[in-house]
């Protein structure tokens, strides 16, 4: 009984077990070569896909030209994203961006599980984004790659849903061909990555240049609704599908190991992206907008679309280009993150070593790119991921509402108290009040804990969005008792946020800080959970149940494993101990 007690008390503490890492360390079996200009471009290279080429689309058919609103709300929430994410980056020079943070900061458990999700999710965006660039290629030729597929050399349509309909033989040919790029080292890769990413951008340039030279002001006013043809919920709708055209910056932490200077660059290169894509999103948004009426757009080819409805078929074809080099890129880009993940969790000991081996030539990790390029060209030629789009948004928003609690947490909490144990004495704040006054002498008889106040807040903030969303039109109609609870936790909120406001900040100064803290973090955790609220949905929830759950499984394994072989190897060192004390026993006695 007491052994079985101290097994599992064991794998509790491999479980809550946190990640030390100096961030004053680079020294790296990976190559430093990405600078700031480079990681600019793989950073915008990330952002701007297939998203903005399509979402467009939709989202001007929601908001109308009001849309250019909607791109600059979702900027707002990814920037408030990007400068929780730049302060974790600034002080971990270490790749696996997410994974090491939460390793960092909650403990193993919940960092494998966001490592783990994190690489379904990638490898799932991989197989999407390579059927993507073949179904672009495919229609530049008028479907007939599709058509000869099917006719010589398979046909599945009868096999239904989740199959595909053919052997996507275009899709497996640009994941082999980027194994091939990234095999031959970061610095080739991220060279083709600038090339397809200034190329991509220049085509937004484009059809921006092009749109404001057949601009008519008359879609913006003289349209059936004006500006605002379907008010602010419009906007608000349209925003979140524009929020989704901002995410990949991510990968600017995944690249952390390889960058010159890390501790600087990483925030740099963040907020520079974000701005630069920001300005390239609003800009073709207002071009757009101003080229055709919002009730004319074609949602599958919003900007070809565009063009062929003022004439101008040449510069159709031209556009059509952006999204195959967008695609092309995110399949590179894709893979880069996948090898970075799984070697840092490999390092770790959370996954086979072999994924951690780099090469001495090219000084990238070659066993992600032989592993995980044969399983995304399996899922392409055997199921249909669109299902799982759902769960990579779920993890996403969840990831970030996470970030921007701990982020508190680590600011206010003092550095030699990260990793206790749970048995330890919890750290402890008070507030920075007047001296003698008798709030202060009150805070300092209870003190309170800072985990438990972001608690608090992050609690609050999740049932208040469920509350907006669910009973929005209740709220609008002055239904006391919803009104009531939503007045309730807001003040809640704001309270709870001056009191952390008022604490002496304890946590590392170093590398770039969140300004206006908590404030900032409090706003990215609401504008994040109102959006995993709105986008959630039952496959969602179940994909994101299932695979989690499967991931812990995994991991308990893994723990139980290694827990298992070190007691046995401590209880063969203490068999050694023994019998070489007893064999001097022996020695001694035959002696005498």
């Amino acid at each position: 009984m007491v052994q079985c007690r101290g097994f599992w008390s064991s794998v509790w503490k491999r479980m809550c077990h946190k990640k030390h890492v100096d961030m004053n360390d680079t020294s790296t079996r990976l190559q430093r070569c990405l600078s700031l200009k480079r990681l600019i471009f793989i950073g915008i290279g990330k952002t701007v896909g297939v998203g903005i080429y399509v979402l467009i689309g939709e989202a001007t058919k929601d908001a109308g030209p009001s849309v250019i609103l909607a791109f600059v709300i979702s900027f707002i929430v990814t920037l408030l994203n990007g400068l929780c994410f730049a302060e974790y980056a600034s002080k971990n020079p270490r790749t696996g961006a997410q994974y090491t943070y939460m390793y960092e900061t909650i403990g193993e458990a919940f960092a494998f599980i966001i490592g783990w999700t994190s690489i379904i999710g990638v490898t799932s965006a991989f197989s999407m984004a390579a059927r993507g660039w073949s179904g672009y290629i495919d229609s530049l030729f008028n479907h007939r790659i599709e058509n000869f597929t099917i006719s010589h050399i398979a046909n599945w349509t009868s096999h239904g849903s989740p199959y595909p309909a053919y052997p996507d033989l275009p899709a497996v040919l640009i994941i082999l061909v980027v194994m091939l790029m990234c095999s031959l080292g970061v610095n080739f890769a991220s060279i083709v990555n600038s090339l397809l990413t200034a190329v991509a951008a220049s085509l937004l340039v484009f059809i921006t240049v092009c749109g404001f030279f057949f601009a008519n002001f008359d879609n913006w006013s003289k349209i059936p609704g004006g500006f605002f043809p379907n008010g602010l919920n419009g906007v608000l709708k349209a925003s979140s599908s524009c929020f989704y055209a901002f995410q990949g910056y991510e990968i600017l932490g995944i690249s952390a190991e390889e960058t010159v200077n890390p501790k600087k660059d990483i925030p740099r290169s963040i907020v520079l992206v974000l701005c630069i894509v920001t300005l390239l999103y609003v800009s073709v948004a207002v071009s757009f907008t101003l080229m055709i009426p919002y009730n004319e757009v074609t949602i599958s080819a919003p900007f070809p679309g565009a063009f062929e409805y003022n004439s101008i078929n040449w510069a159709k074809y031209i556009v059509e280009i952006g999204p195959i080099l967008a695609l092309a890129n995110m399949c590179s880009l894709e893979m880069f993150t996948i090898q970075r993940l799984t070697f840092s969790m490999s390092e770790d000991g959370l996954l086979f070593k072999f994924l951690s081996h780099v090469n001495k030539y090219t000084k990238v990790p070659l066993g992600p790119i032989f592993t995980f390029g044969p399983i995304v060209v399996i899922l392409v030629l055997s199921i249909d991921l669109s299902n799982l789009i759902g769960f990579m948004v779920t993890f996403t928003f969840i990831q970030y509402s996470l970030f921007a609690a701990y982020l508190i947490i680590l600011r206010y909490t003092p550095q030699s108290y990260e990793g206790v144990n749970d048995g330890d004495e919890k750290p402890t704040v008070y507030f920075k009040t007047s001296k003698n006054s008798c709030y202060d002498y009150c805070c300092k008889r209870n003190p309170i804990s800072v985990k438990m106040l972001v608690f608090v807040i992050y609690l609050s903030v999740f049932i208040l969005s469920c509350l907006i969303l669910i009973k929005g039109p209740s709220i609008v109609h002055g239904n006391f008792v919803v009104t009531l609870f939503v007045v309730l936790l807001s003040t809640i909120v704001i309270v709870i946020t001056i009191m952390i406001w008022r604490l002496e900040q304890q946590g590392d100064r170093r590398g770039y800080l969140v300004p206006c803290m908590p404030v900032l973090p409090v706003l990215s955790m609401f504008f994040n959970l109102l959006m995993l609220v709105s986008a959630i949905d039952k496959g969602s929830i179940v994909a994101s149940i299932v695979l989690a759950a499967i991931g812990m499984i995994v991991y308990l394994v893994i723990v139980i494993y290694d827990v298992t072989m070190s007691d046995k190897n401590n209880m063969t060192d203490e068999d050694n101990m023994k019998l070489l004390q007893g064999e001097g026993n022996d020695d001694t006695e035959s002696d005498l």
